[in-house]
């Protein structure tokens, strides 16, 4: 009898291997050649996702778009997302 479960257990794990060889190749055949125009995508896609709250919260504080202090305002904005981005990156190496 228990040479009939150690079997049973032995075919189980080499099919659960022969599932994750299988997996990977899967991956590595349709994703990965993909992955750099993935994260362009996903970058592009983020930019685009901050320019919008850019605009949105200069229109809130009254500046009109078209403007120059609206564009003033875009300015500012970037500036102050990139030091931000600066500090949050400056903390987690401290």
């Amino acid at each position: 009898m228990w040479h009939t479960i150690g079997r049973i257990y032995d075919d189980v794990e080499t099919g659960l291997w022969a599932c994750l060889i299988a997996a990977l190749i899967f991956f590595l055949v349709l994703f990965a050649p993909h992955a750099s125009e993935l994260r362009a995508a996903a970058a592009a896609a983020h930019a685009q996702a901050i320019s919008a709250q850019n605009r949105d919260i200069c229109v809130h504080l009254g500046k009109t778009p078209g403007t120059h202090d609206h564009v003033t305002c875009l300015l500012e904005m970037q500036d102050f997302r990139a030091r931000i981005e600066q500090q949050i990156v400056a903390d987690a190496l401290f």
